[in-house]
């Protein structure tokens, strides 16, 4: 007899076939090669000539998972819940869990599969920015969220003792002013500007006379005090940035993991002290992890020796000190490396490509330089990334994202991050 077997799961039509002997099929009689196509738990008792008995049973299910929470196609706010009714399911290629929520900005494949090969895929966006604000020694300013493609509300100015407050600017070398009515489609950060108050009254050489030095706009402070002020910026900046990521302490619990699909892996990375979570008891599972803090990740993690080698980048000043020692031994172990420019910008997001090819480096995985990628967006990766990709997806450290896309741009959070760092570990 073949055509079903006992205990199979099928998502289309099956055709019993028998020998010899008489069929039933919950209780009603069938031929030899008859089809049958209604969804449903099924019984067959075939009886041979000589009267032995064979039972099987089989179930026909063609219908897909029903998915709650997400829609094809739609944007949500943090935070959604989404749900299953049978299956297992992936999202953007991790695990997931029916019933848990997800909260990080970004764009999503959920993929639910049930136990006959019935899937349904989902692809829907999360948006709401964060505009979070660096006062650079001043008064802590909170973030703000705001509306996809809106416009962030100007803040009340912080205030610092010796200084006036000079503006928000884009960037951490405050070289340009940040612009409010520009619409926010990704979380940024902001960073503001000091100037040190003038405590004497300079001598005027032009005309002999004194004018009150207060700040660059009236002409009156002398050059060496804006060369104090930028300098004075960066080291509060370094200092903020040393308070960001403390040594991990095991004894440290979290308390916004509950339901999240890495939630295992988070605490054994605690355990292990490769990371931590904040101050404020937050782990922020799905906030998106930068080059300093992936390559600290990885140092802790290696357990790579403490190097006090200086390092040479154009933005040194601006890689946080809790990191420098890791990416020092990351730069001397080619783990990583900065830019054409001369930088290392450490605070950039990791793209997918750059994550993976970390890993293999830091593993020591050989790479696969004549590799084919079969992705559906192989086109997408970058050359260099290709034989790093591969040697990865063969090691089964990383995996695509649905649809059988690999999504090498994308930024990874801080969960995607510490569930591939222990995959390392287990592989080692």
């Amino acid at each position: 007899m073949d055509g079903v077997t006992d205990g199979g799961v099928y998502n289309q039509d099956v055709t019993v076939n028998f020998s010899n002997g008489t069929a039933v099929l919950n209780g009603s009689l069938i031929t030899t090669g008859e089809s049958v196509s209604a969804e449903g738990h099924y019984t067959l008792v075939v009886t041979s000539i000589s009267g032995k008995t064979k039972t099987i049973q089989f179930t026909i299910d063609k219908t897909a998972p029903i998915v709650t929470g997400v829609t094809y196609g739609s944007t949500y706010l943090p935070n959604i819940q989404i749900s299953f009714n049978e299956g297992t399911a992936t999202l953007n290629g991790y695990p997931f869990t029916s019933g848990s929520t997800v909260s990080a900005e970004g764009l999503y494949t959920l993929i639910v599969t049930d136990s006959a090969g019935n899937t349904t895929t989902v692809e829907f966006t999360i948006r709401l920015p964060i505009v979070s604000y660096d006062s650079n020694g001043g008064t802590a300013v909170p973030p703000e969220n705001v509306a996809y493609n809106g416009a962030a509300t100007p803040p009340s100015d912080p205030t610092r003792t010796g200084h006036t407050f000079e503006g928000w600017y884009e960037d951490s070398r405050l070289t340009t002013v940040y612009d409010f009515t520009t619409p926010v489609t990704a979380d940024i950060s902001l960073y503001a500007k000091w100037i040190v108050n003038s405590t004497g009254t300079p001598t005027n050489p032009d005309n002999g006379g004194g004018s009150p030095g207060v700040n660059e706009n009236n002409g009156g402070s002398p050059p060496v005090k804006e060369k104090e002020s930028e300098e004075e910026n960066t080291a509060e900046a370094e200092e903020h940035n040393e308070s960001s990521e403390p040594a991990p302490d095991p004894s440290i619990s979290v308390t916004d993991i509950a339901g999240h699909w890495a939630k295992a892996a988070i605490i054994k990375a605690i355990e292990l002290g490769v990371v931590t979570g904040y101050a404020d008891g937050t782990f922020q599972p799905d906030k998106r992890i930068n080059r300093a803090e992936f390559m600290t990740m990885l140092g802790r993690a290696l357990k790579l020796p403490d190097s006090q080698d200086r390092l040479s980048f154009s933005d040194t000043n601006e890689i946080p000190a809790y990191a420098r020692p890791y990416i020092s031994q990351g730069v001397k172990l080619g783990i990583i490396s900065g830019y054409a420019d001369g930088s290392f910008a450490a605070r950039k997001e990791l793209s997918r490509s750059e994550m993976t090819a970390m890993i293999v480096r830091a593993g020591g995985i050989e790479v696969m330089p004549d590799a084919k990628l079969s992705f559906a967006d192989a086109e997408d990766i970058p050359s260099w990334a290709v034989p790093y990709i591969a040697a990865a997806v063969d090691k089964g450290l990383v995996e695509g994202v649905g649809r059988h896309r690999f999504a090498p741009q994308q930024t990874a959070t801080r969960a995607e991050a510490v569930t591939l760092v222990l995959a390392l570990l287990e592989d080692r």
